[in-house]
């Protein structure tokens, strides 16, 4: 798909990806593997047409009622499939970009995944402007810093690393 393209998003029907853990940001990149088929339908369906979806993050206890309709946050990300690897089994690959931050006033099934009336969010900076937001980042990176060079997971290395690359 090309990343360079406008994308149309209709705002009153957006198909929605409940994940625990996982949040789409603008510009970002998340590469999924989708293996339920209520979900490889909603691909399929967002394929058809603009290839928009959002990913919504699933609220607390989202385990009891997985399955049916666990209750999600009402903030999340909508984003465009980038590129679709169709794989055995009913089984495929995307690759979805981050577009913008919605809010989500009604979710509701539509087939056999759900939907949501969503609104656009603005990014919204501090009175300060983003130079105000400087000192705030430096001490989220630190506190990032610390947590990774005392984690005892093989990938600390690798990610202290990465967040020492931001600076």
């Amino acid at each position: 798909m090309d990343e360079g393209r406008d994308v149309e998003i209709d705002y009153g029907k957006v198909p929605i990806f409940p994940l625990p853990e996982t949040v789409l940001f603008p510009g970002m990149l998340l590469p999924l593997h989708v293996f339920e088929p209520r979900y490889q339908a909603l691909i399929q369906e967002a394929l058809s047409g603009s290839g928009v979806l959002s990913i919504v993050l699933l609220a607390p206890d989202w385990e009891d009622d997985y399955f049916g309709n666990p209750e999600i946050c009402k903030v999340a990300g909508v984003g465009v499939i980038e590129d679709y690897e169709k794989l055995e089994e009913g089984r495929s690959n995307v690759l979805i970009r981050g577009l913008q931050r919605i809010e989500i006033l009604e979710d509701f099934v539509a087939g056999e995944f759900r939907c949501a009336r969503t609104r656009l969010l603005d990014n919204q900076l501090p009175s300060g402007g983003a130079e105000s937001l400087v000192d705030a980042n430096e001490t989220l990176r630190n506190c990032c810093l610390s947590l990774l060079c005392n984690t005892k997971i093989s990938v600390g290395s690798e990610m202290t690393a990465r967040v020492n690359k931001t600076r």
